[in-house]
């Protein structure tokens, strides 16, 4: 069910901030794909990445770096904060799982060490994967990448939520839930490629094409190439040819020769492998898994990349219909931004229009695209705008912005044609300012303090669930001591979490209480704009609370 969606309008124009606009000071449902770390920006205020937008979630790609972290330290970073970090880290964390299409391959048992994972293939100037790139123990395997966020979440980062695979859906063999045509019979030609455009990719269900340059799962430009679409070789069973001109080869529609992508593809049984693994189910040293063993983590979910092109494979889809997808990153995809901006509204409707009730969705923005750079501000903030009318209406349930690697002037090198945001392009976007006039008004943070209710004293190892207008996930913390000069600076019984406060009308937070041998607890919360506001919760022992 789709619901209405409540029209805000705001101050900014055109990517123009307020005069007296000031920088986010809370964090909230706004994140970056890609880490931001804690090393300065060229904002000319030396803000680090981080601080820059307070980031509330943050999708860190399960690689040994990302935005100027090793993993560790990254972890370490965002679960936990630090200096110039999140006090007890950020509301929520998501893992990104990388594809074939970008280096990474199902499964690689030698990718197991929890803090250390595995690089991904690189590729050469022709586009093409260089054998051995990753090095001598091989690329970042998926099923245990979602082991690792598995075994993290447990205890050493109870803020995981779940992973994100990127680009999933030219990942995916969607003839793996059902056969494949027939062979075309003996003697019947194998339509080929055009010349220029000679790389063969798809699948049976959403089409082959044909790209000038290699691909698999996406006709994807080298760095500064004019882009070339691709065509339709051969029509899909359920999506034809996705808008896409038909190269002309093959016009009786023979059935192509050799089948789809191979075994790079995902299939339905290892994403089913791959979700139990995430779930925190046995993954053998040799990347089996048991099925049969118990879900150490079953509140993880599953999301995947999904580009506005991607829509129609969300009807029917088995993936979802099986639990196996929890949750789906919704993208205009980069070189259609700036012309589709205005359309988030009507497509966040027809994802929706295709999900259960209550599947969490999050949108999400470019500031820079691989294949054309900076972007232009005013249709980022457009969707950035709109997003606040999305989540205030419980229609999405969060905004990535990309990329949080690009926002340090001093990190690691960059892939592609992306380049760190220097002094220009700060002024330009003016990012911290938008930000702080967008969402920083209606941001405000929690800081929860627990006690015993008979006694006063205060209570550590409590597990803390936060959710927003009943239904979309903000934060799962353990109590801990803060240590960043806030009231619960000397107390290991304290958690504190950014929220929103509601436009349209005030929604409070619902926080459930955890703790062996005391009864769970359930409060709901106000957050204050703009102020960190003291809440003491008591929790009954269950001695007492039985009588």
């Amino acid at each position: 069910m789709v619901q209405q969606l409540t029209v805000l309008t705001f101050a900014t124009v055109l990517g123009v901030a307020p005069a007296g606009a000031s920088y986010v000071e809370h964090e909230g449902w706004v994140g970056v794909y890609h880490s931001a770390s804690s090393d300065p920006t060229a904002d000319g205020k030396n803000t680090s990445a981080y601080a820059v937008g307070q980031w509330g979630i943050v999708a860190p790609v399960n690689a040994p770096s990302d935005g100027g972290f090793v993993f560790a330290d990254d972890l370490a970073f965002l679960c936990h904060g630090g200096s110039g970090g999140p006090d007890g880290g950020v509301n929520s964390v998501y893992g990104m799982l990388i594809a074939a299409s970008e280096g990474g391959t199902y499964s690689n048992p030698n990718d197991t060490d929890t803090f250390h994972p595995l690089p991904m293939l690189e590729r050469g100037p022709d586009r093409q994967f260089i054998p051995g790139s990753a090095g001598p123990l091989g690329p970042a395997g998926l099923l245990q990448g979602a082991a690792r966020w598995s075994t993290l979440a447990q205890s050493y980062c109870p803020q995981i939520a779940g992973v994100v695979i990127d680009d999933f859906w030219g990942n995916y063999d969607h003839s793996s839930v059902s056969p494949p045509p027939p062979p075309p019979p003996p003697g019947t030609p194998c339509p080929e490629c055009p010349a220029d455009r000679p790389n063969r990719y798809g699948s049976y269900s959403s089409g082959f094409y044909c790209c000038k340059w290699a691909a698999s799962g996406r006709c994807t430009p080298p760095p500064a190439a004019p882009p070339t679409p691709p065509c339709c070789l051969l029509p899909g069973s359920s999506l034809g040819c996705q808008s896409e001109q038909r190269c002309g080869t093959n016009p009786l529609n023979h059935s192509v020769c050799g089948g789809g992508d191979g075994g790079q593809k995902l299939s339905f049984g290892q994403l089913s492998d791959i979700r139990a693994a995430l779930s925190g189910k046995t993954v053998t040293a040799d990347g089996v898994v048991d099925h049969s063993s118990p879900a150490l983590t079953p509140w993880l979910k599953l999301f995947v990349v999904t580009y506005n092109s991607d829509i129609q494979y969300l009807a029917n889809q088995p993936l979802i219909q099986s639990g196996i997808v929890g949750g789906i990153s919704f993208w205009i995809s980069g070189p259609t931004q700036d012309a589709d901006h205005a359309q988030l509204p009507s497509l966040i409707s027809q994802v929706r229009s295709q999900l259960p009730d209550g599947f969490p969705v999050f949108a999400a923005g470019y500031l820079t695209y691989s294949s054309i750079g900076w972007m232009q501000p005013p249709p980022f903030y457009n969707l950035l705008e709109t997003a606040v009318g999305l989540y205030d209406s419980n229609i999405i349930q969060g905004f990535y912005v990309f990329a949080g690697d690009v926002l340090s002037d001093t990190n690691a090198t960059l892939k592609g044609s992306r380049s760190h945001m220097n002094t220009t392009e700060w002024a330009r976007w003016d990012l911290g300012n938008q930000l702080g006039a967008i969402t920083g008004p209606h941001l405000g943070t929690v800081e929860l303090s627990v006690v015993d209710h008979a006694t006063s004293a205060p209570l550590t190892s409590v597990l803390a669930t936060v959710v927003y207008n009943a239904s979309t996930h903000v934060t799962r913390k353990v109590t801990a001591a803060l240590p960043f000069g806030s009231a619960c600076s000397t107390s290991a019984s304290c958690f504190s979490f950014g929220g929103w406060t509601g436009v349209a009308a005030p929604v409070h937070h619902t926080i459930t209480l955890v703790k062996e041998g005391y009864a769970n607890t359930t409060l709901e919360v106000a957050v204050v704009a703009g102020a960190h506001t003291p809440v003491t919760a008591r929790m009954v022992a269950e001695s007492v609370a039985t009588g």
